[in-house]
């Protein structure tokens, strides 16, 4: 069995604004458990725990991504799931070009339905995961801070392949390993339109 998602990997430079970013919420964000800075990534589909003898047909429907143009993002905005009474999930918005991203991930939904794989029931929702909570936390008194720590933009950051990624879970947390990579190249390959 193998843990895997499908995800677009951040530059260098984006990364270290995530950081940074992260540092200046750690001021009022207390008992998170901060995602460490090499795994920050945008899932577009998390897959679960399959066979790999699957692995195939994942590769085939990510393959067709590749009629996709290259895009670029940015970060601007940060939030709280499932909001500031209970916070869980501490999050980073997404900004740019997220209607081709939510592009790229319903045609992933449609593609990999096909193979078996159940549809995301809530709507393509753009975010990077910065920590979680290891308790429900109210920062309801910190919204103020909340607002204007992620009121800075920063980007663009380019978006030019999707990773199908592989998931192990350790003790220090889970390790990412790229086990597929397809590159958008806003052209549609003939060999890959009836396979999908």
């Amino acid at each position: 069995m193998v843990r895997c998602f499908i995800a677009v990997t951040l530059t260098r430079e984006a990364k270290q604004g995530l950081a940074g970013l992260r540092m200046e919420l750690s001021r009022f964000c207390h008992d998170v458990k901060w995602v460490d800075r090499e795994n920050y990534h945008l899932t577009l589909k998390f897959l679960g725990e399959i066979e790999e003898k699957r692995l195939t047909g994942v590769r085939r429907a990510l393959s067709a991504c590749s009629r996709f143009a290259p895009m670029q993002i940015g970060f601007q905005g940060v939030g709280v799931f499932p909001g500031v009474r209970r916070a869980r999930v501490v999050w980073a918005g997404v900004t740019g070009d997220v209607g081709g991203l939510g592009d790229v991930a319903a045609f992933l939904d449609q593609s990999l339905g096909k193979l078996g794989f159940p549809p995301e029931e809530r709507g393509f929702q753009p975010h990077l995961t910065l920590g979680r909570f290891r308790a429900p936390a109210d920062l309801t008194s910190f919204r103020g801070e909340l607002q204007s720590t992620g009121s800075r933009p920063f980007g663009p950051v380019p978006v030019g392949a999707l990773h199908l990624m592989q998931s192990v879970l350790t003790r220090q947390g889970p390790v990412y390993t790229s086990i597929g990579e397809i590159n958008f190249t806003g052209t549609v390959d003939s060999r890959l339109e009836n396979k999908v």
